[in-house]
């Protein structure tokens, strides 16, 4: 908590020097005038936020550079979960975060019951091996399970053995990736990552719930 006092401090005093830009305004806002220093105006904040999101776009980000790209992000972690100080966990860390994830699709409750069904027999049998295609992910072939269901998340949800990036410029899943667009604009199919079905999953709601979201 100290630490990230001491952080919201230096970067009130000097919001220019903060990567991320998007929260200058609120501590402006929030800061009160105790050192006789002026308040930015709003043209002035957003003049701020500019050059900050800016300086953001053009820092390497990347694990491993060298430099802090989110410092907030860094204290919020490493305040929390002491193992996270030290540098090589960090750098795991931030490799797991930095991580693409499978792409995961579930049929939405209005899908037309015949269209479920041809879905159901699409993913189960066509895109599971791609037959007559050839599919190279991470520099492996792939003629098994590139579809594949996640039985604990329902009957109706299938993952991808590749990340967002991959299904729409690998050619071999052209006609998936096609598939999965047109769909989802159809209102058939919701793209959704498993971690954020878990707590529907276990709220285990009903039609005659009311849910607050």
């Amino acid at each position: 908590i100290c630490l990230a006092l001491l952080e919201m401090k230096r970067q009130r005093e000097d919001p220019n020097s903060y990567l991320g830009g998007d929260l200058v305004a609120s501590f402006e806002d929030d800061a009160s005038d105790t050192e006789g220093k002026k308040k930015m105006t709003k043209a002035e904040r957003n003049e701020a936020r500019k050059i900050a999101n800016k300086k953001w776009k053009t820092t390497d980000r990347k694990v491993g550079s060298g430099k802090d790209p989110n410092p907030r992000h860094t204290i919020y972690y490493q305040s929390q979960i002491p193992v996270l100080r030290d540098e090589e966990e960090w750098v795991k860390f931030q490799n797991a975060l930095n991580d693409p994830l499978p792409v995961t699709f579930r049929i939405g409750g209005a899908c037309p019951a015949m269209v479920e069904q041809w879905l159901q027999r699409s993913m189960d049998q066509e895109f599971k091996t791609m037959r007559g295609r050839f599919v190279e992910i991470n520099g492996n072939v792939l003629k098994d399970n590139i579809v594949k269901r996640v039985p604990w998340a329902g009957q109706n949800v299938w993952q991808i053995a590749a990340d967002s990036a991959t299904l729409a410029r690998n050619p071999g899943l052209e006609s998936l990736s096609k598939l999965l667009l047109r769909e989802v604009s159809l209102g058939h199919v919701v793209r959704q990552e498993l971690a954020s079905m878990i707590p529907a999953i276990m709220l285990k709601v009903e039609s005659h719930h009311n849910v607050l979201d």
